[in-house]
């Protein structure tokens, strides 16, 4: 929520001119502070979205999504936004604001060298980690952008991200995402506007089960999915009739683990009640174990 704080009787009021969501899906508990360059992080907790025997038998439940930067977003008064509760319009200064929300620059950290810049060598990945960020120049309001994740060979299971232009709306279609309904399969969705003349900026991340959703430093949606197919390791997209030409992709795959020491496809528990090991970015507590990544 923004607006001002003023003092009436000798109490505080706040006068609230302007609301969003931090977060369009399942992420929670969010803590704030400012890190070493003075930049304002948000930390939030990624909930399950898996059925009851899915977390019991991982033997874990939730971790950490990435750190995300917030800041204020201003823009020029547009009329296109009159209506929207989340830009607090100033008419004498003729500016727009917003909350901005975009990851914090300390995850570049996590890319390595396997970065791809062709959209065909996309729909040949074959992974369950990677990293996306796009351009559409110049979209119509009636734009329609999708990108298919974890999608399985025969396109069995696979979960689509849309871009709704014409929808105002950023949706992650859960419908087919696992064959065995391990997890929830109803969409997780959140509003957004694009303003006149502005590019489409697309950024997401798939991380095995979890996906986070970033759109022009303002927008943040985060899912949970649990395909059930050893295979569902593929990718692919549909722009419509967008012109490719008039996008522009990278795409990282197999991004580094966020917890290095932990041996490929090994979970240990423990049955430390309260302790925190600060060498591997590894907190267990009451027997859960979560992963609490290290960014240099």
């Amino acid at each position: 929520m923004g607006g001002d704080f003023e003092l009436q009787n000798g109490k505080p009021k706040f006068n609230i001119s302007s609301h969003g969501m931090l977060d369009c899906g399942i992420l929670y508990a969010i803590h704030i502070f400012r890190d070493s360059e003075d930049r304002l992080l948000q930390l939030g907790w990624v909930d399950e979205a898996a059925n009851s025997r899915v977390v019991k038998q991982q033997g874990w439940a939730g971790c950490l999504a990435h750190p995300r930067e917030i800041y204020e977003v201003s823009r020029s008064i547009s009329e296109a936004v009159a209506n929207q509760d989340n830009w607090n319009i100033d008419e004498e200064a003729g500016v727009m604001i917003t909350l901005g929300i975009r990851l914090a620059p300390q995850i570049r950290g996590l890319r390595n060298n396997k970065r791809v810049f062709s959209l065909n060598t996309f729909r040949n990945i074959h992974s369950d980690n990677f990293e996306v960020y796009c351009t559409f120049k110049r979209p119509t309001r009636k734009g329609k952008f999708s990108f298919k994740v974890r999608q399985s060979p025969r396109s069995e299971e696979f979960t689509k991200i849309v871009f709704d232009l014409k929808e105002n709306c950023i949706t992650v279609d859960r419908l087919k995402s696992s064959l065995e309904n391990l997890g929830t399969n109803t969409s997780d969705s959140g509003d957004f506007f694009l303003l006149p003349d502005e590019d489409l900026h697309v950024h997401f991340f798939v991380d095995n089960s979890i996906l986070e959703i970033y759109a022009n430093d303002r927008f943040a949606l985060t899912s949970r999915i649990y395909p059930s197919l050893e295979t569902s390791l593929g990718a692919s997209y549909d722009f419509g009739v967008f012109d490719e030409r008039n996008v522009e992709f990278e795409c990282w795959e197999g991004l580094k683990d966020a917890w290095p020491s932990r041996e490929e496809h090994e979970i240990k528990l423990m049955n430390s009640e309260n302790a925190i090991s600060e060498k591997d970015g590894v907190v267990i507590h009451e027997g859960v174990v979560a992963q609490a990544a290290v960014y240099a």
